[in-house]
């Protein structure tokens, strides 16, 4: 999304800076002014004195780069005394997580983690986040005020997908090792499946289905624009980007039942409960006419999640948190 929003800024006149932290990336877009510290994350193992090193390296680019307004999709770095106004976009967090796919409260070894969340996200002149689903479990989650917070709704540029001629296949794309994605459930139901079942992402180990591993941008898109369904199985999803991508492809969506993907996806979809996936399936590839429906519903569909909405509405967020933030100085003042 990162990418998708300073491309989309810089065409509308917007002059982007973008800091990334995390692993190195293996390359940088050429055309976005971009720099990235190789620290961890704040969910990661530990992270706290490579976060305060980052913070340090942030702090140091904002005063170069002197920035009207700061856009976080961090959740740790909200709280550093900054200048300008201050958008921090939750994708999502730890609580939420935990709260759908362990469906127990999180444990204390996380209590560092929510008081330094808690301190970033106070910080922020306005919050944003992809769904209406997820702003609900936080507010489920956080000992906060949600009162600044927004949705406003990720986005791509559908000139990045195309519809080919649909193929007798199923495709699915996740990262195997998060719970989350509950990729299980599909490797569980292929030896049923009559059609062949394609996983795209991070590798997994042996599986009942068609392994593909990490695709580039150009072999996704051809892999989307040929499957004729795409599953997700997932049991927590702030938005659903591969559904996004999917949709834009021209894929029949099967989806799981959960509050986010009801939200974008409700009347251009058809949703499974938990052990319903196996009858779901066949019952879509045996019905060619509800796959075609399905796909052209979900085509239309997505067209309300375009880069060039999520630009626009992030830019009025922009503006709003300015008028905002000057408001306050000069009450301070």
């Amino acid at each position: 999304m990162v990418t998708q929003l300073a491309k989309g800024l810089g065409a509308k006149g917007w002059h982007v800076t973008v800091a990334t932290f995390g692993p190195q990336p293996r390359e940088l877009p050429k055309d976005i002014r971009w720099f990235h510290h190789t620290s961890k994350l704040e969910w990661q193992q530990d992270p706290w004195t490579e976060i305060e090193i980052a913070g340090e390296w942030l702090r140091s680019l904002v005063r170069r780069e002197q920035p009207e307004v700061l856009h976080f999709n961090t959740l740790c770095h909200g709280d550093l005394g900054w200048q300008s106004p201050l958008v921090t976009t939750i994708h999502s967090c730890v609580p939420t997580w935990w709260s759908h796919v362990k469906q127990s409260p999180l444990p204390a070894e996380w209590d560092r983690y929510r008081q330094v969340v808690v301190k970033s996200l106070q910080a922020a002149s306005l919050l944003t986040t992809p769904s209406q689903a997820l702003l609900n479990s936080l507010h489920d989650s956080w000992p906060l005020d949600f009162t600044n917070a927004m949705v406003i709704s990720n986005g791509l540029d559908p000139a990045h997908f195309h519809v080919a001629r649909k193929e007798p296949f199923v495709f699915s794309a996740g990262r195997f090792w998060d719970e989350a994605k509950n990729l299980r459930a599909i490797q569980s139901v292929a030896p049923s499946i009559q059609w062949p079942i394609y996983l795209a992402g991070e590798a997994g180990a042996e599986s009942n289905c068609r392994l593909l591993g990490q695709l580039r941008p150009v072999e996704l898109a051809d892999w989307y624009a040929r499957a004729s369904i795409f599953v997700s199985t997932a049991k927590y999803e702030p938005f659903g980007l591969a559904v996004l991508e999917a949709a834009m492809s021209g894929c029949a969506l099967l989806l799981s039942d959960i509050p986010s993907l009801r939200e974008n996806w409700s009347g251009a979809a058809l949703f499974f409960q938990p052990g319903q996936l196996d009858a779901a399936l066949s019952e879509l590839i045996r019905s060619a006419d509800l796959r075609t429906q399905l796909q052209e519903q979900a085509l239309l569909r997505s067209r309300q999640f375009t880069q060039s909405a999520m630009v626009s509405r992030y830019i009025a967020a922009y503006e709003h948190s300015a008028s905002e933030h000057s408001r306050r100085y000069a009450c301070a003042s």
